[in-house]
This record gives structure tokens, C-alpha cells and sequence, in this order.
């Protein structure tokens, strides 16, 4: 198929916001939850956003720091600090409402409801920003653009909300883990890596005799935490079972 010349000098348009998890965040941010927004403000953002005038982003646990190109000489110096999660609740929480397998979809890329209920920010109170440009409301263009680019990372790799909320997914794992009380010394009960490795290998069936992954029954067909309670060995010496395991977590 031939493309125009039009077509060919045309830019490809940056988006964001177009998965649940990041729009919830631009929605707070923008402060939709309390009335009406500023429109002017949100498209010079948008604009910042799609021109790459934000640099040098960094997304560390519960705070967010970056340069944005804007209106002076120097880029301006945006700092974000989240109200972030306490994990040791999320957990139970987690458990009551049927939804450990949220963490299981999670390494598969998918952005599960209840785990985004209790993680995803929901006041403005929340969020904090600081900027080094004169603009003294709470949400200038060049906090609004830094968000965007967090957003349009959320869409990418949901894990990223755990880490703009301070936590991660090995900390969530480890906590329901710790519900279940399989925290003892006993030889017979997977530690926490070991599991962790369980669900990092994707479709896989467990071998006790072997000690390790290979192709079979998926993991996902049952809870999460059965598939933790079914691994009986001290130690898992799992295999790669897949060329596309989800690598979560470091190990493979």
C-alpha cells in the first residue's frame, strides 16, 4: 500500500491516558474530581507532551522528577510525590474480595480492576507537585505534561503504577504470601523467590519429581494462591518453558 507524500512527512501522534489505570491518574491530576477543569492549561500540556518537551524522566517508588523545557532558558524542575499504598493492607484486602489472581493478570500485562481500586489514587490529596516556574497554582502545564508522560508509561507496562505508588509487585506477592502463613521453616514449603519464579513462568506445570517448569497446565487456571499452596519443594529449579515468559521480576 502506497502512502501519500502528505502522509509520509506526517508525525506520528504521542498518546496517552488510553488504559484505565493511567486515565484514572490524569483524571485526578487534572482534578476532575472536584469540578470543573482548566482546559487552556491541559492543552499546552498536552502540546508540552506531544512536542517531547519533558526530559530526563524518572519514576522511583511514590516520586516522580523530570525537566521540562518551557517558556525560559532552563528547563523547569518538576517534582510528584504520591500518598503511597500501604502494601502490608492492600493484601487482605485483596483476599476478601476474591481478586489474588489480580496480581497474576498483572504479570501478564492486563490492568485488573480491584488491584487498580486499591492502588489507584483517588483525590487530588493524593498527588503533591512542586515546579521552578513562577506559575503558583497547584497544577501547572509542566506538572500536567510530567503526568502525561507517566500516564502514556502506565499504558506501556502496568506495573509502573505500583511503582508511582510505592510499592511493587514482589511486596504485594510477599504480603499475601504472609497471609497464608507459609512463612515457616518448613523444608516441604516454597519461599517466597521460589513462588515468584512459579508465576514469572507463565503457562507452566510443576514437576515435584523434577524440580522444575515445563509446558502443561497453566498456572492461571487455578487461584494464585493454590498455585502457591501446590509447590511443595524448598527450592524451585525452574525452566524457561516459553521464549515470551513475562519477565516480572529479574530472574530469567
Amino acid at each position: 500500500q502506497r502512502m501519500s507524500p502528505r502522509g509520509a512527512d506526517r508525525k506520528a501522534t504521542r498518546g496517552y491516558g488510553v488504559t484505565p489505570w493511567s486515565r484514572a491518574v490524569c483524571d485526578v491530576v487534572e482534578g476532575r474530581d472536584t469540578g470543573p477543569v482548566d482546559s487552556r492549561r491541559i492543552t499546552k500540556a498536552r502540546s508540552y507532551f506531544r512536542d517531547r518537551n519533558v526530559r530526563q524522566l524518572s519514576i522511583g517508588s511514590g516520586r516522580v522528577t523530570a525537566l521540562v523545557d518551557g517558556s525560559q532558558l532552563d528547563p523547569f524542575e518538576v517534582t510528584v510525590t504520591m500518598r503511597p499504598v500501604h502494601t502490608p493492607t492492600v493484601a487482605p484486602l485483596l483476599r476478601s474480595r476474591n481478586a489474588v489472581d489480580d496480581l497474576l493478570a498483572l504479570t501478564r500485562g492486563t490492568q485488573p480492576n480491584v488491584l487498580g481500586e486499591l492502588l489507584l489514587p483517588t483525590e487530588s490529596a493524593d498527588i503533591a507537585s512542586e515546579c521552578s516556574c513562577p506559575d503558583e497554582t497547584v497544577r501547572c502545564i509542566h506538572v500536567l505534561a510530567v503526568i502525561y508522560e507517566v500516564a502514556a508509561d502506565i499504558d506501556r507496562h502496568a506495573t509502573t503504577l505500583l511503582t508511582l505508588m510505592g510499592t511493587d509487585l514482589t511486596q504485594l506477592l510477599s504480603a499475601v504470601e504472609s497471609l497464608s502463613g507459609a512463612t515457616s521453616t518448613d523444608p516441604d514449603v516454597v519461599d517466597t523467590e521460589d513462588k515468584l519464579f512459579l508465576v514469572v513462568c507463565g503457562t507452566a506445570s510443576y514437576s515435584t519429581s523434577t524440580n522444575s517448569c515445563g509446558a502443561g497446565d497453566t498456572i492461571a487456571s487455578s487461584s494464585l494462591s493454590d498455585a502457591f499452596a501446590n509447590a511443595t519443594t524448598s527450592r524451585v529449579m525452574a525452566s524457561i518453558i516459553q521464549d515470551n515468559a513475562y519477565n516480572a521480576f529479574g530472574y530469567l
